[in-house]
This record gives structure tokens, sequence and C-alpha cells, in this order.
């Protein structure tokens, strides 16, 4: 593909169009420098204007990011979670060819306050299990979660899966959480919005306070209609992003 001068497309876009091809075809991979906009001028016979306005417009959409005094870059792919059936994280990364870990960092029995037992179904001052868990892909953190489990476990049987979770083995901790307990998960009320980082989220993020993330507030049920879990979770907006397929309204 060429810039066409007296195309239909404006220029700017025209130019984006061919990074965003070059990306899809592995001629531009992720974390390789884009040429100055110097050189993309030169190149293309395009004003600096015009170069800037491509660039900014892909760094805006997430295809490329900066590094002040080095240059433009090529951001690796947002990781798309797609919202019309509930998959786990660990599913998730290893579709995309990433490898999942979790972080543990916190795990404890709490006592539930008013809006827990509302959600939970549960008495105020009934035991819940509160995670608080960092989600990783190739060591790189993506999700702080915060999840809260009715506590429907003894204190030897939460120890255990306090000492699986410390073993690395936290996706099978669910697992067998729901079996011994003999409900199984069947829907999930959820909500998003966007939101920005805080100086103990971005911390725990590695990314910069202020920062986009989308916050997913999800409330488990069981098949049998019962809720069986309550869950915050802050997406990383650089590298996630969520997408569905809708129908139009029949009017």
């Amino acid at each position: 593909m060429s810039i066409q001068i007296n195309g239909a497309e404006p220029l700017y876009k025209q130019l984006k169009t061919m990074i965003e091809e070059a990306i899809a075809n592995g001629k531009l991979m992720p974390h390789e420098k884009l040429p100055s906009e110097r050189e993309l001028c030169e190149k293309y016979s395009l004003s600096r204007t015009t170069v800037r306005q491509s660039i900014s417009e892909a760094v805006n959409e997430g295809l490329l990011y900066r590094i002040h005094g080095k240059g433009t870059f090529v951001a690796k792919p947002k990781i798309d979670q797609e919202l019309e059936k509930i998959t786990g994280f660990k599913e998730t990364l290893l579709l995309r060819g990433l490898n999942p870990s979790i972080k543990v960092l916190e795990m404890q029995r709490t006592a539930a306050d008013l809006t827990l037992a509302s959600v939970l179904k549960k008495e105020v001052g009934d035991e819940v299990l509160y995670l608080r868990l960092l989600g990783l892909a190739d060591e790189e953190p993506m999700i702080l979660y915060s999840i809260y489990l009715p506590a429907m476990l003894d204190k030897r049987e939460v120890e255990q899966l306090i000492s699986t979770a410390d073993k690395g083995e936290l996706f099978s901790m669910f697992i067998k959480y729901h079996q011994k307990v003999g409900l199984t998960p069947g829907s999930a009320h959820q909500s998003f919005e966007a939101v920005v980082a805080d100086e103990e989220t971005s911390s725990l993020l590695k990314i910069s306070q202020g920062d986009p993330l989308l916050r997913l507030t999800s409330i488990g049920y069981s098949r049998e209609k019962q809720p069986i879990e309550y869950r915050t979770a802050h997406y990383r907006g650089d590298k996630y992003r969520f997408s569905m397929k809708r129908k139009y309204y029949s009017y």
C-alpha cells in the first residue's frame, strides 16, 4: 500500500492504516522502534503535522507508545476479553500464548459488612473469605482482584486452600472450593466502568498514578441461583479491552 495524495481518505489515516497493516503482517514487531517523524515525512512526502496526527491517533488507540527522549514504539497487542461468555484468567491468557500466574497478596477470614451481607445473602458479622490477588501474564502485572467468598469451609479447610495458593496452585484452589461447597458456578451479574489508578493500585500494577483502568464488579451465582462470589477486578487499560456482539433492536 502507498500514500494516495489525492485519495478520498485523509493522509494521516492512510499512514495509520499502513502502520496497522505492518504490525498485523509482522513487519513491525512489538517494542520495535518506529522511524522518526522526520524520516516518515521524507519517505512519504508528508508534512510534519500529518505524520504527528497519524502517530498520535495510533498511540491513543494503543497501537503505539511513546518513551520520552527515545521515540515511538510498537505496542504489544491488548488482550481481547470477549463478553459473550465468562472465561477464567488462566484460560484467556493461555489461548493467547501467554503464561498466566497469580500472586496472593492477602487471604483471610473477615466479617461481612452490610454490603457483603446483602450481596452474599449472609448476616452482618458472618464470616466470609477474602482474597486479594494479582494476575500476571509472562510475569507482568495485568489485573488486581478483590474477591469475597461465603465462608462455608471450616478453619482447617481454609488453611488447606491458603497452602494450595501459596504453592502457586490458585486456579485449582477455586475448583476445590466449589467442589467442597457443592455449588457449580452458573452465571454472573457484571458491570464495567472506567476509573483511574490510585497510588496503591498503580504501584501493584506497575503503572503510573492516574493511568486508565477498567473496573469490573461481579456477583457470581450458582446454577441454583445462590450467590457464591463477589469480586472487583481492575484491568490495566493499556493491556485489556473488552468486546461483544450485539443484535440490533427490532422495531
